[in-house]
């Protein structure tokens, strides 16, 4: 029941955060998210619902970062373990496993239906709504990058961000290619 109303309250401090940058002019952009000790910025036209986390039921035979199937108001989602898929890439180093890496603060953010992709991200921490007045500098992603890699950002506390393109992501073959 704690959990419940836990995610309530931040659910209802989300909304009313989104309602004061309304109000002021703000255009929030971004979702930022903490994974691996790294900060991530989810464009929030492209994310959908946060959703508390939710052990999933194991798939067998799938890539180590897919995580299995969470069943939400009825709908299955794939969970991808998105430290797990990063460090895959190259994008993160490697990592402790799932379990030693699960705290409290994790949540699982959801894809836009309107990308056609039924899956939730396993992320370590949300960390708040960002609009680009909030940076002092961007960099494109370079030419090699991947088709998911967004701009790189930095804040006026000197942290780096980069963005994640979710359309991106869900159309990278990897991150299409779940079966081991």
């Amino acid at each position: 029941m704690s959990k419940r109303l836990s995610l309530k309250a931040m659910q209802e401090r989300l909304a009313l955060r989104l309602q004061e940058a309304k109000d002021q002019g703000m255009s929030a952009v971004w979702l930022g998210v903490e994974v691996a000790q790294r900060h991530f910025l989810l464009p929030l036209v492209q994310a959908g619902e946060i959703l508390p986390w939710s052990a999933p039921h194991p798939v067998p035979y799938t890539q180590p970062w897919y995580g299995g199937v969470i069943n939400h108001r009825g709908e299955l989602s794939g969970l991808i373990d998105l430290a797990a898929f990063l460090a895959a890439e190259g994008a993160l180093p490697a990592l402790a496993p799932a379990d030693q890496r699960l705290s409290h603060d994790a949540r699982l953010v959801g894809l836009n239906a309107a990308l056609g992709v039924p899956a939730v991200l396993w992320v370590d921490r949300l960390a708040g709504l960002h609009s680009p007045g909030q940076f002092v500098h961007a960099e494109p992603a370079g030419h090699q990058a991947p088709a998911w890699e967004g701009q790189r950002l930095t804040d006026n506390a000197q942290r780096v961000w980069q963005e994640i393109d979710l359309i991106g992501l869900t159309s990278h073959p990897a991150f299409l290619h779940v079966a081991a």
